[in-house]
């Protein structure tokens, strides 16, 4: 998930005021973050882990066909973003919103804050 979260600061700097779009560099971080979650997701489907290195909420676990749903639907919506390669700001701020605010919500539900 921390590759997740590295493209979509990468994404999010090109939707604010001065940023610069790009499409070749919003198209590959689509693409990462595409392979990162569907990686992420066949992990957190394993057992708990022991580290302490995650931020992850145990009710992933106690949970996780709502948090297996929620992943699924952040993959759809990653693939519509790729399929529709964006080339211009207009284009690309409606799929960067849908996916930030489906990321936000598995946020809000899974992931403690920082200590």
């Amino acid at each position: 998930m921390k590759t997740v979260a590295e493209q979509m600061k990468i994404l999010g700097a090109m939707t604010r005021i001065g940023g610069t779009f790009d499409d070749f560099f919003a198209q590959s971080a689509f693409e990462i973050m595409q392979d990162a979650a569907l990686l992420s997701q066949t992990g957190f489907q394993q057992n708990e882990p022991s580290n302490e290195a995650t931020r992850a909420k145990p009710a992933i676990w106690a949970d996780g066909s709502d948090f297996n749903a929620r992943m699924t639907r952040f993959l759809a919506d990653i693939d519509a973003a790729v399929l529709a390669e964006p080339t211009d700001l207009a284009s690309f701020i409606p799929l960067f919103a849908v996916v930030s605010e489906n990321c936000k919500s598995c946020h809000e539900r899974y992931r403690a804050p920082k200590n």
